[in-house]
Parts: structure tokens; sequence; C-alpha cells
């Protein structure tokens, strides 16, 4: 399959999941693997369509929810490695509350949107 090149408005025409770059470039996150840090992506993609449509809970965070089926479906990976990459965005900066094969992920601390400005848990 060849592939061209993008010309003009071309290279606007596609959506991309935001990671912040200081998943990769500051040392508090080394252990969070790729993996791990491209789910963070998508839950964030998330986090903006949630805000989008109102989801907040009754002190005004931002909450999702993505079934492990989806993070499974949306990164084609088996439900042991979907555990093990929530396993880890938890164990350094998001709120993880699990129910029923639902993931409920609220940004109480900002932790889910904002990393750069959050206190970090110390484990």
């Amino acid at each position: 399959m060849a592939f061209d090149y993008f010309y003009g408005a071309q290279s606007q025409q596609f959506a991309f999941y935001r990671i912040p770059k200081v998943l990769f470039t500051d040392n508090r996150f080394q252990n969070i693997s790729t993996e791990g840090k491209v789910l963070y992506g998508l839950l964030l993609d998330r986090v903006f369509l949630s805000m989008e449509n109102g989801w907040f809970d009754d002190e005004g965070r931002v909450y999702i929810i993505f079934t492990l089926t989806s993070i499974r479906q949306a990164m084609n990976c088996a439900e042991k490695s979907a555990i093990k990459y929530l396993t880890e965005l938890e164990e350094f900066i998001l709120d993880v509350v699990c129910s029923k094969r639902k993931i409920i992920c609220i940004a109480g601390d900002v932790k889910s949107v904002n990393v750069v400005r959050t206190p970090w848990r110390t484990r």
C-alpha cells in the first residue's frame, strides 16, 4: 500500500489523542508503560467528551465511564493487559473506581485531567 504526502489543509483531517508530554519527560512517570500512557490519552479524550456532555458529580468534578471491554477494543489487548495499564495509572495518576466491569475515573483532584499541577501520591 502506498501512502502519499500531506498537501495543504489535509494534515488537519485527522483526529488525534492527546498524551501530555510530561508523562514521557518527568521521571515520576518512568514506571508507567507506553501502553499505560496511551490509555491515559484515551481516558483524557473521554474527559473532554464528558465535559461537553455535562457529566459532573455533585462536587463539580468531571467523570467518565469507560468499560474494560471498551478499553480492550480501543487498545486491542487482553483484559489482563487492560487491568495492568489501569493499575499503573491508578498508582501514579488516577482515582479509579472499579464496579461491575465499569471503570469510572473521577477527576477529583484533577488527576485525570491535569498531570502538571497535581500533587502526587506516594506509594
